[in-house]
């Protein structure tokens, strides 16, 4: 069987269709890749002149040497599994420096000294620190579903389960205030797209609470509007008690603060 030139990885990927098996020739080197044909997603051998990504059930034949592909394919995934180790080094170092100090202690070069590497290395994986905090956001986010989540596991649907997750949030801040600041006293122009991230922000206390609201309509406790209605007065309430708390202790101590937030809670929940 003869050698043919695919000028284009389509053409490859065709060959492979029509064929099952087929010999390329690519930039003077010669390629018999044997076996049944790959699917969709796994066929595309080469691209940009380079193999990626081959499966690893085939053999490549280069120079009358026989490559393996499993180790081929390996080495890419090490690659990949390093290039996603070093990325989240940066991701926890940052979050460290937010939940310690705020955004006040974030910098490149705070953020890649505690990471370990050079200042230079974050940008071969992040457009820049505006970049890196809006990952932090995102893994914030998570972060705090979690913490609400282990806080009320088990609890009483339902009305109750509606002002526990309420509670966790407020915890879940008073203890990190410098997420608290970053997700509520910085701008957002910066944190890769504006719209994306105030989303994230704005919409996480609601995305918490939307299956106890749901609960609630379901069992008649509130129709769809009241809940609603319920939804958008913790989302306006519980930053701006914070706010004071963190701001100006008012109160000025945990328990007074849990105490009126608790009291805040039974007039918009109840």
């Amino acid at each position: 069987m003869g050698f043919r030139l695919m000028k284009s990885e389509s053409e490859t990927d065709r060959l492979f269709r029509e064929t099952g098996t087929g010999n390329v020739c690519l930039f003077n080197i010669s390629f018999c890749v044997c076996g049944a044909p790959p699917c969709a997603t796994r066929g595309r051998i080469f691209r940009e002149g380079r193999l990626r990504y081959p499966p690893c059930r085939y053999r490549v034949h280069a120079g009358g040497d026989c490559l393996r592909l499993e180790e081929m394919d390996l080495e890419m995934r090490n690659r990949q599994i390093q290039e996603e180790r070093i990325k989240t080094y940066f991701l926890d170092s940052a979050k460290n420096l937010l939940r310690a100090e705020g955004l006040k202690g974030v910098s490149v070069r705070n953020v890649a000294y505690r990471a370990g590497y050079s200042y230079a290395t974050l940008y071969n994986y992040f457009k820049d620190i505006n970049d890196l905090l809006f990952r932090c956001v995102e893994d914030f986010c998570q972060e705090v579903g979690d913490f609400v989540a282990a806080r009320t596991e088990g609890g009483a649907p339902g009305r109750e389960g509606l002002r526990r997750t309420a509670r966790a949030y407020v915890e879940y801040f008073v203890e990190y205030p410098g997420v608290f600041e970053l997700f509520f006293l910085e701008r957002l122009g910066g944190f890769g797209d504006r719209t994306e991230t105030a989303a994230l922000i704005t919409g996480l206390l609601g995305r918490l609470c939307e299956p106890r609201l749901a609960e609630c309509i379901a069992d008649g406790t509130y129709t769809a509007g009241e809940a609603a209605a319920v939804e958008e007065g913790l989302r306006c309430m519980l930053p701006g008690m914070l706010l004071l708390y963190e701001n100006r202790l008012a109160p000025d101590n945990y328990e007074e603060f849990m105490q009126s937030v608790d009291a805040q809670l039974g007039r918009v929940i109840d």
